[in-house]
């Protein structure tokens, strides 16, 4: 049952204020929905200012279209002339089709009235109609042929830009859910916000603009050679139009719609438990199929017979019967009208005529129907247009610095680190709560650093500062004697090598995750240059990929897969099967081999993690190598020789080396300082033995996990 609609102020969100402009948000609940719309307020009451609004808005998106409609003509001007005239040709079909055709009406009437055909004429005029049909079906041809090759062109190029954009952004900037939004809504390839999708939706506006001018022409012509006709053709476009504002779909205005049924919602709830896999197991296990069986009949039973269609059914159900009586009728005065006309003047009928004005008129309506019904006025589309160009001046909040950090820094093994007072909170955190408070530390290079402390203690926030994933809320860090600000962003990330928990597995092979730790040789892999040159530095690469996957502990799991190296664990298949209830097996196996997916452990991918930071290492260019811990998926061999491997770096090659861990053991006993973190704070730092005998946090900690291996030991 519908409910009636409540009205409150629409607020800005940054002020929590309304204004005039802002509108009243409509909340409407329908079955299971509620449909909340943003309602603008009614320009009529002000129609100077709204014009002059108006105005203001075409003043500045008008340029910015022009170049874009440049900018796509570019890609290929021969194709987009040829899909350009057969658009306008389109446009104009339905006239001319409909002249053409009251010519052989009219002939035929003529005929049937005088009972005298003149052949010549009427062969004329369908070989004529015959010629235009074969025109417009090679029009439609060049249309769909030219329109494949233009989308392409003009999507890739403007998505070329828009990566571009992406790449360059900031973490903080990139968290930004509108700035992610405003980003992902153009990329998409079946986005209504696509460079193509707003250029085929500017030309289609123009398009049927054409089509109504020369629909009205064609019409007005018909009509004044009929009797009464003008009248004739009002009524059925009066007809037209009040379908056309009878019933408002949500999709054509600004509105969001949700389930807000709570036993709707626990329905789906539990049946999402039975479908997913995940759940299988501890849905078996607890024997909880009774307990869902059960929950599920009480949710029904309390949901009733409320409707779960879609809202637009929904709402066309709730139509008053006035409404729907006056749309049914309006459908019959069209006759009516024209039968009176018939018994004033027989002479004045015409079947032909009526025809052609019925179907003129219906033509017309359905043209006038598209502009009204669309979701995107032309107003809107070219501020989309507008939209499309502002991502590319999305502006990073991380100001970068101008040292060249390898320039000003040209010889050194490690890296010197220094926190001062160093403060920071997350910029999406709606509290404002400090993850790091006032951390103070220096580490000098070749060292090795272990940062301990209990989940939650800031440990993995303080290495995203590392590297400037992030800036300080406040206080200083400064990298071999320079604020950290101030060098170039990214020159100071190359001469870092960073491992964070949260390891990205590209979908791409597995030799091109592990090189890109180096992204400059990692191009080798696909240069397609067979010189002696470049075959002998791929070879050379392959053997320092091997390498690094053996350091790494990935090198058997490679081994395993049938592409070895070349295999893509997690490939992004874009794939849809037509429903069909007879599939063969081999069909079926066909599609799983397609979208199939390397079972893959926790352990498996850290190896495959690690493989790439120690060939990211080899680099002479990295002096800083930083791990959040790296060893949480492996078992106690692995663990060792990686802390082995990990401590070479530091030992041997002189670089300065950050360890993230919450377990205590060989890496924190051979550390040169240990940094001890609690709720955000740097409560302690020093060597192992110096922390054990001063007993506070760090000796707290390591005597439990002790404790707790003593125990085992008992136990055995």
């Amino acid at each position: 049952m519908e409910t009636p609609l409540i009205q409150e102020k629409a607020k800005n969100d940054a002020t929590g204020k309304s204004s005039k402009q802002d509108g009243v948000l409509e909340f409407q609940t329908v079955g299971i929905w509620t449909i909340m719309r943003q309602v603008k307020p009614h320009s009529w009451l002000f129609p100077g200012r709204y014009l002059l609004e108006e105005g203001k808005k075409w003043m500045e998106v008008l340029p910015i279209v022009y170049r874009f409609v440049q900018e796509c003509f570019s890609v290929a001007p021969g194709m987009m002339i040829v899909y350009l005239v057969s658009n306008f040709w389109s446009s104009t079909e339905s006239a001319i089709g409909l002249y053409l055709s009251s010519q052989i009406l009219n002939i035929m009437q003529n005929a049937i009235s005088s009972r005298k055909m003149d052949g010549y004429t009427l062969f004329r005029a369908v070989f004529v109609r015959i010629i235009f049909t074969f025109l417009s079906s090679v029009s439609s041809r060049l249309k769909k042929q030219t329109m494949s090759t233009l989308s392409n062109r003009v999507r890739y190029l403007f998505d070329e830009r828009l990566l571009q954009a992406n790449l360059r952004l900031d973490l903080p900037t990139h968290e930004n859910p509108d700035t992610e939004e405003n980003i992902n809504k153009f990329i998409a390839r079946t986005s209504q916000g696509g460079a193509w999708n707003l250029f085929n939706s500017l030309s289609r506006k123009l398009q049927i603009s054409a089509s109504i001018v020369s629909q009205v022409s064609i019409l007005l012509g018909i009509l004044n050679h009929q009797h009464g006709g003008l009248w004739f053709g009002l009524i059925y476009l009066i007809k037209g139009l009040f379908d056309i504002f009878d019933f408002q779909s949500i999709w054509e205005s600004t509105a969001y719609v949700w389930d807000s049924n709570p036993h709707y919602r626990r329905m789906r709830s539990l049946m999402q438990m039975i479908k997913q896999t995940a759940h299988r197991v501890e849905i078996i296990t607890d024997v909880l199929s009774d307990y869902i069986h059960q929950e599920w009949l009480r949710a029904r039973k309390l949901l009733g017979d409320i409707s779960d269609e879609y809202p637009n059914q929904l709402l066309d159900y709730e139509r008053p019967l006035l409404r729907i009586f006056s749309s049914n009728i309006s459908e019959d005065i069209p006759l009516v009208f024209y039968a009176i006309q018939i018994y004033i003047n027989p002479k004045s009928f015409s079947l032909p005529s009526v025809a052609l004005m019925q179907q003129a008129s219906s033509t017309l309506t359905w043209t006038v129907y598209e502009i009204f019904r669309d979701e995107n006025s032309l107003l809107q589309i070219c501020h989309k247009i507008k939209a499309l160009y502002a991502v590319e001046k999305t502006e990073n909040k991380l100001q970068d610095g101008s040292l060249n950090y390898f320039g000003t820094i040209p010889e050194a093994r490690g890296m010197d680190v220094i926190f001062k007072n160093v403060s920071f909170s997350y910029p999406k955190s709606t509290t404002g709560i400090q993850v790091i408070k006032n951390v103070s530390f220096n580490v000098k290079k070749g060292q090795t650093v272990v940062i301990v402390g209990s989940n939650g203690s800031g440990k993995s926030t303080l290495l995203k500062l590392f590297n400037r994933l992030y800036d300080p809320t406040s206080g200083e860090i400064h990298v071999d004697g320079h604020p950290l600000q101030d060098f170039v962003a990214a020159d100071v990330r190359r001469s870092m090598a960073m491992l964070y928990q949260t390891y990205s597995h590209y979908p791409l092979s597995i030799q091109e995750n592990i090189a890109l730790g180096q992204p400059e040789l990692a191009s080798l892999l696909h240069d397609e240059r067979k010189t002696e040159k470049i075959i002998e530095r791929q070879k050379e690469l392959t053997e320092k990929l091997a390498e690094a996957a053996k350091l790494g502990g990935s090198f058997e799991l490679i081994q395993e897969q049938k592409q070895g190296f070349e295999t893509v664990l997690h490939p992004t298949v874009w794939s849809w099967s037509t429903r069909s209830n007879d599939t063969s097996q081999a069909f079926k196996d066909k599609m799983a081999e397609v979208n199939n997916k390397a079972d893959v452990s926790a352990g498996q991918w850290q190896r495959l993690a690690l493989s790439r930071l120690f060939f990211r290492t080899a680099s002479d260019r990295v002096r800083l190598v930083a791990a959040d811990e790296p060893s949480a998926s492996l078992d106690p061999q692995m663990e060792y020789e990686l802390f082995e491997r990990l401590r070479n770096l530091s030992t041997s090659h002189g670089k300065t080396l950050i360890y993230v861990t919450h377990r205590f053991g060989y890496l924190t006993k051979h550390a040169d300082i240990i940094l001890v973190m609690h709720k955000g704070e740097l409560i302690e730092q020093g060597k192992h033995e110096d922390l054990l005998v001063k007993g506070g946090e760090y000796a707290k900690l390591y005597k439990l996990q002790a404790e707790a291996f003593m125990s085992d030991d008992k136990v055995e």
